[in-house]
């Protein structure tokens, strides 16, 4: 009799539930005394669903690993003709060590990623060893390539890696399920392979020696080294272990050997360009425009034959041009050096026209020069000079030309007529505050183009609401003021109301408090109300988990509301100040791959992420700095 896992996937996510007990089925040696293991984990329907804890899916997942891992020792037993039975993978760690592989506590595999970390890791790499070094994400991730192979554990090495590139945000297609394919994908997209082990880095996906179709036996995800400098034992993520765990990198009894690693382009160093004088070219076929000066660099437009350039630099192989008003990089044996010299201008007296429909505003006299504006159709100008086909004028305070074809010559001067202001708004109308709170009111002047928009600001009780002269209010003490912005064009004015307390109440809205919208609609989602609901304090006070991360959030204003947040993750966004001073709750944060600059905190917090962001609250007195990042606490 076994205890069985169900795995049940529904609208929701997935589900896992465990329930009685059945009769297992014997197992039986097949050719030259191998073990095969069972290839299925049964899937039923149940009555009543629980989600899975931490606990049951580190079991589940403990189940198919062991399975998985029996699986290469029975495959190799099977190819490399031995006819001794191999040994069955057993819980105990002793005979996890003799099948080549054992789970290893955190402290340990902590040592080996710092020790690899640094080691030119893209970005990609860099999330997924992150993601990956988390036990309950490899457990996780693991059930999931179960599922998706419809229940059965076995060969589940590329549903598990693709499963955690799609959790990190990589497009790798659900359908995804052997070597051949999801190498084909990573090729499609750019990856490239390399056979050194010594330039692996933490996220670096992993493949062993081929097989009998052609293509890889195995995946795996690097992890970093048991031995820094010893090739040999590596720390590894896949479907063979429900946590981090030992792979030997040789071909052993229970291992195929590492052939390769994949991983996405590194960024280059750019190649330096010399400055081109009066150098000109035309290309000979439809040519790549690049991003940079090397194939690597990624291919913004398409530069079609014929096309005429200005050349400002030379890099390498590579000239560096104007394209589509972006600064690219085209290949030297798709281009023909020709003489274009620039054309020359005379000078325009008394000279005015008037535009006869839009027309572009070119950088030079020529099709070939970018466009930096359009002006529009019946536009009158002046015009200071006339070059082959092209005027000479002045347009948004700069010098431009544009093709005489959309002109029309007129006798006398335009007379230009100042642009008068007809009205003013700000970004909110009401907003409520706590005394000692500040807060930014914005204005906007209508139309865009008028000549003078200056304005002043004033509150109608200072004892109440001060403003200065950018907008910025400062709560003082309880009640209502009025903030009023008047332009000095006309004297248009606009309002905004704020409602004064002394401290929070349940009712409070705080809906104004988060400034970023990513952060702001993560909020709606959690308390399950509609972006045009107030947000009020009641309605985040009382939470205690957030999960920010990854979600390109740049500044957590609004934070101090959660009072009874525990855990935070915010890692992956592109925050650079962090002030959870107010969260007195707070026991656990992790805030890694952030621009942190600054994080005041409370004393009972203890970080968790990469080294910088990883002192123990014990240690610290008051203030301190941590590789570039200063750490208060308050």
């Amino acid at each position: 009799m076994k205890r069985v896992i169900i795995l049940v996937l529904t609208l929701g996510g997935l589900l896992i539930t465990s329930i009685g007990t059945i009769q297992s089925n014997a197992q039986e040696p097949a050719k030259n005394n191998t073990y095969y293991a069972s290839s299925k984990i049964a899937i039923s329907n149940i009555a009543k669903q629980n989600i899975l804890n931490i606990a049951q899916a580190s079991e589940l997942a403990q189940i198919s690993a062991n399975k998985a891992k029996q699986e290469e020792i029975d495959r190799i037993a099977v190819e490399r003709g031995y006819t001794s039975k191999q040994a069955k993978i057993a819980s105990d760690k002793s005979q996890q060590k003799a099948a080549g592989v054992e789970n290893v506590n955190r402290a340990k595999i902590e040592s080996a990623i710092l020790a690899t970390v640094g080691r030119d890791q893209t970005i990609t790499e860099a999330k997924l060893s992150t993601y990956l070094s988390s036990s309950a994400n490899i457990s996780s991730v693991l059930n999931k390539a179960v599922v998706l192979h419809g229940g059965n554990a076995s060969n589940t090495c590329v549903y598990f890696s693709s499963q955690a590139m799609r959790e990190i945000g990589v497009a790798v297609p659900v359908s995804t399920c052997n070597t051949r394919q999801y190498l084909s994908y990573l090729r499609a997209h750019a990856w490239i392979s390399s056979g050194n082990i010594e330039d692996l880095a933490l996220g670096s996906i992993c493949f062993t020696t081929n097989g009998w179709d052609g293509y890889p036996t195995h995946t795996f995800v690097f992890m970093g080294w048991v031995t820094a400098g010893d090739y040999s034992l590596a720390y590894v993520a896949d479907n063979q272990g429900n946590s981090v765990h030992v792979r030997n990198m040789g071909a052993t009894d229970a291992t195929d050997a590492f052939a390769f690693f994949m991983r996405t382009p590194p960024i280059l160093a750019p190649t330096p360009a010399t400055v081109a004088q009066t150098l000109y070219g035309v290309t000979t076929s439809s040519t790549s425009v690049r991003t940079g000066a090397h194939v690597n660099y990624s291919v913004y437009a398409t530069m079609p034959a014929g096309y005429k350039m200005a050349i400002t630099g030379v890099a390498g192989t590579f000239y560096r041009v104007t394209y589509n008003n972006k600064t690219g990089y085209v290949s030297n044996s798709d281009v023909t050096l020709i003489t274009l010299e620039p054309t020359p201008v005379t000078v325009a007296l008394n000279l005015y026209g008037v535009t006869t429909s839009s027309t572009s505003v070119r950088t030079g006299a020529h099709v070939n020069y970018s466009v930096y504006a359009t002006m529009p159709a019946g536009y009158k100008m002046a015009i200071t000079g006339v070059a082959g086909t092209f005027y000479r004028v002045t347009y948004n305070n700069k010098t431009g030309y544009v093709s005489s074809s959309t002109v029309i010559l007129t006798a006398k001067p335009v007379v230009v007529t100042p642009v008068k202001v007809i009205s003013v708004s700000l970004n909110k109308t009401t907003d409520t505050l706590i005394a000692g709170d500040t807060d930014n009111l914005t204005s906007t002047i209508t139309p865009n183009n008028a000549v003078n928009k200056g304005v002043t600001w004033k509150s109608s009780d200072a004892s109440i609401a001060t403003v200065d002269n950018t907008g910025k209010i400062t709560a003082v003490s309880a009640g209502t003021a009025t903030i009023t912005v008047t332009t000095i064009d006309g004297s248009k004015t606009a309002t905004c109301i704020y409602k004064i307390n002394n401290s929070i109440d349940n009712n409070t809205i705080i809906t104004s408090k988060f400034t970023d919208p990513n952060f702001k609609t993560q909020v709606y989602s959690l308390i399950g109300k509609s972006s045009s609901d107030p947000i009020l304090y009641s309605d985040v006070k009382n939470i205690t988990t957030l999960s920010l991360n990854m979600l390109n959030i740049s500044n957590l204003s609004g934070i101090e509301y959660f009072t009874g947040l525990i855990t935070l993750g915010c890692f992956g966004n592109q925050l650079t100040t962090l002030d959870l001073s107010k969260n007195t709750a707070l026991t656990y944060l992790n805030c890694s791959y952030n621009n942190l600059t600054s994080l005041y905190c409370n004393k009972k917090l203890v970080l968790s992420g990469y080294v910088s962001y990883r002192p123990q609250y014990t240690d610290l007195t008051h203030t301190r700095t941590v590789d570039n990042l200063v750490i208060t606490i308050k």
